[in-house]
């Protein structure tokens, strides 16, 4: 008996249904791929917010700056993740995998990719040098309820550039929000446009818990200080930031935003 061959009718419906399941499956692979990224990297901010806290134990309740003097009040300094590594052991976890982009390494032991395009160290509580006094942790009226550490293009975080992005300094997806990413170098504008963990932020909270926020609900906390015009004046905070309730801020009780 001779066999009947496909015609090009039934080829083409056949092909066409390969084709519809093919967009609906794959867009939920790609879901699937960057929830455990999204996993991986809350991972990492939790060693980093107990890393923080153990920093926090052996130093009098001192968080430790976002950067740091090694000497007086010159010469060379020390970012935040070198303060904690003895206390994480692994550089890999400064990493977020949904990064887009990153320095290449220095060394095998201490690459520079953690200086941008990874985390971010909320400024108002790891001080800058140039704030000079480290801050207490019985300074920080909600540390459940406020930021720490977070997912970001810059080392260091803080409200203006989470409004105002400007080289590497923004916060991931801000593009989504309509936020203008001009002046966002070119090798970021990926993170910047797109986001990495599905248009969310993880965020290490100032008492070392993790969990995910919206880009769009970072953005709407740092708008409140940034609105008010917010700043830190040499050691202090300005009187407007400290009037600010914002998730942002350590020194106003936040817990209801």
């Amino acid at each position: 008996m001779k066999r009947k061959a496909f015609t090009l009718i039934e080829l083409l419906v056949v092909i066409a249904i390969i084709s519809i399941l093919a967009s609906i499956l794959f867009p939920v692979f790609a879901r699937a791929r960057e929830n455990a990224r999204r996993t991986s990297c809350a991972s990492n901010l939790k060693q980093i917010g107990l890393g923080v806290m153990q920093y926090v134990q052996d130093y009098d309740e001192y968080y430790p700056q976002a950067t740091r003097y090694l000497v007086g009040e010159s010469g060379s300094t020390i970012p935040w993740f070198d303060l904690i590594d003895p206390y994480v052991k692994s550089y890999q976890v400064f990493r977020c995998p949904s990064s887009s982009q990153g320095y290449a390494s220095d060394t095998v032991d201490k690459p520079r990719y953690v200086y941008a395009g990874n985390y971010g160290a909320n400024l108002l509580i790891m001080r800058w040098y140039k704030n000079k006094e480290a801050m207490n942790m019985a300074a920080v009226i909600n540390p459940a309820s406020t930021f720490l550490i977070m997912d970001c293009g810059s080392r260091e975080a803080y409200p203006t550039e989470a409004t105002a992005p400007d080289g590497y300094s923004f916060l991931p997806g801000m593009g989504a929000l309509g936020v203008d990413g001009s002046t966002v170098e070119e090798r970021f504008q990926p993170d910047f446009q797109s986001g990495r963990h599905l248009n969310g932020i993880n965020m290490s909270f100032a008492d070392g818990h993790v969990k995910w926020l919206s880009t769009q609900r970072v953005y709407a906390e740092a708008k409140k200080m940034v609105d008010k015009n917010w700043a830190i004046t040499d050691k202090y905070p300005s009187k407007a930031s400290m009037r600010t309730s914002s998730d942002w801020n350590p020194w106003v009780e936040n817990s209801d935003n």
